[in-house]
């Protein structure tokens, strides 16, 4: 008898923990809906050779400045020229959201990754925002963390949700 009960209440436990979280940007099980935006409010160049540049506490950094053990997004093109590239300051659509999991020296990196589209720039491709930690505690990063990574220099417009304390209008 106890087995048929635990049986009909599994559908129920599962159901009430189907969406916590998901509205909680300090969660990092935060959802980030589909056709959000996220605008770029200021021109940045890729260097020529490099299909990627970082950024951290809202400033642009190379690579080895960039603190892994603090948030962190990498803004991606879909490829790299002989030449410098400049992104002008745009309105990206987020198309697609996802995670990537990656561990390296003991570490476990869980990327959350917004794959962008624009018309007038087809060349950006996504961002991915990651912190490094232990194994046994990584997870995706915050929407808290991911919009301090972001900084002033982007500004994430959620679809359906009023803006947070601090977002640009």
């Amino acid at each position: 008898m106890n087995l048929k009960r635990l049986l009909l209440t599994l559908p129920l436990l599962f159901s009430s923990c189907q969406n916590r979280g998901e509205t909680d940007e300090n969660s990092p099980y935060f959802v980030i809906p589909l056709g959000s935006r996220l605008v770029l409010h200021q021109s940045v160049t890729i260097p020529a050779f490099a299909a990627a540049i970082y950024l951290q506490g809202g400033q642009w950094l190379p690579w080895p400045q960039v603190s892994r053990y603090h948030p962190h997004c990498k803004f991606e093109l879909r490829e790299p020229k002989n030449a410098p590239q400049t992104i002008t300051a745009d309105e990206f659509v987020i198309a697609r959201t996802g995670t990537e999991t990656e561990t390296q020296e003991g570490f476990q990196i869980q990327a959350r990754v917004l794959e962008l589209q624009s018309a007038r720039q087809p060349l950006v491709s996504r961002l991915s925002c990651a912190v490094w930690q232990t194994t046994a505690t990584g997870q995706p990063v915050s929407g808290r963390e991911l919009r301090q990574a972001l900084g002033n220099i982007f500004t994430l417009e959620l679809v359906g949700r009023a803006p947070s304390a601090g977002q640009r209008p």
